[in-house]
């Protein structure tokens, strides 16, 4: 079990260039364990400061507004560390996140993470280059949201779910997201977000490779959004 939980961590990018003696004490003191789906593993506003991987499933990151509107900013794909900022700073939570299925979830304890993982040069330059990168993809999103109509908007937001496939030019959505969901990313009904699904299947940018996928035709999304298709693989 501890050989497979070594090899799970050697996937998630920010230990990529740390060397086996570090994972294998992060291995020891990283616990394990099967969450439910619909399960939260920390609310907004928590003091919590613990830090998770998540090795297999996917969990939402959202923030409930004033009037009970539910806003999700991000989805926690498999093989993403997650939890750390509160644990950096030391403030409490700044959003809620949430099991979408089941997920096979790693918790490693704060302490150890600011007191010895941070203390490691090689994971610290992992997780600063994730931080830059999401930083960089999220100026760049934001710059494009911010005069984007409702079908910008969903293109931006498949674009935000999608990962590559072997066809770089053809990404794919992360299977089981809902228009529900999509709705709650980009703040709008679900009837838009479906009416512009089915404009974007009709013109050819989007196209439905099986039931529950959707594939991204880059070029044409390239044309539309006035960007190159590298600045839009980079979104993904």
């Amino acid at each position: 079990m501890v050989s497979d939980i070594f090899k799970e961590i050697k996937k998630v990018s920010v230990f990529q260039g740390c060397d086996d003696a570090f994972i294998s004490e992060v291995v020891e003191n990283t616990r394990v364990s099967q969450v439910p789906s619909g399960q939260m593993i920390v609310s907004r506003g928590e003091e919590t400061k613990d830090v998770y991987i998540n090795f297999d499933g996917l969990l939402d990151i959202t923030y409930i507004l004033e009037d009970g509107k539910k806003v999700t900013f991000d989805l926690i794909t498999p093989y993403r560390l997650f939890g750390e900022i509160s644990s950096v700073d030391g403030k409490n939570r700044s959003a809620s996140i949430s099991c979408v299925t089941k997920v096979n979830l790693g918790t490693i304890n704060h302490k150890f993470f600011v007191n010895r993982m941070l203390e490691n040069k090689e994971f610290l330059l992992g997780l600063l280059s994730r931080f830059s990168l999401t930083i960089r993809k999220n100026n760049q999103q934001i710059v494009h949201l911010a005069s984007a109509d409702s079908r910008k908007k969903v293109i931006i937001q498949l674009l935000r779910l999608s990962r590559s496939t072997d066809d770089e030019w053809h990404p794919q959505v992360v299977e089981g997201i809902s228009h529900d969901a999509l709705a709650s990313f980009v703040g709008l009904s679900r009837e838009t977000v479906t009416r512009m699904i089915t404009l974007l299947k009709r013109d050819g940018l989007i196209l439905q490779a099986r039931k529950g996928i959707i594939s991204l035709d880059i070029d044409k999304i390239s044309s539309e959004m006035s960007l190159s298709g590298e600045e839009l693989i980079a979104w993904s």
